[in-house]
């Protein structure tokens, strides 16, 4: 762990923010996921027992509408997450390079 910290150090600033939208993102998108099996396995099941029982005062418009929203929700947020953990990654591995760098810079000129 020790061996880390000098890298760790590294994510600050704009990847440290960039990295905890992404975790933000992500809890939304599996926020998303869970709600739209959830609601969609609900959907199915009434809809089975409605078919069965012939009760015509069930209303189809209200759950199929939620299942597009989180459908939507788990989409927008999932493309969200990887477009900013993807900058936040790049943003990382240029720090990291010029961290090399700056050492390398150090070291003794070899033949």
């Amino acid at each position: 762990m020790r061996e880390l910290l000098p890298y760790l150090r590294l994510v600050r600033g704009a990847a440290l923010r960039s990295l905890l939208l992404g975790l933000l993102l992500a809890s939304l998108a599996v926020v998303g996921a869970v709600g739209l099996v959830g609601l969609a396995g609900w959907f199915i099941t009434i809809s089975a027992i409605v078919g069965i029982t012939g009760v015509a005062s069930f209303s189809f418009a209200f759950p199929s509408g939620g299942v597009r929203a989180f459908a939507i929700l788990r989409t927008l947020t999932r493309y969200g997450e990887k477009l900013v953990n993807h900058q936040a990654t790049l943003l990382f591995l240029a720090r990291l390079r010029v961290y090399f760098f700056e050492r390398a810079l150090r070291l003794p000129a070899q033949r």
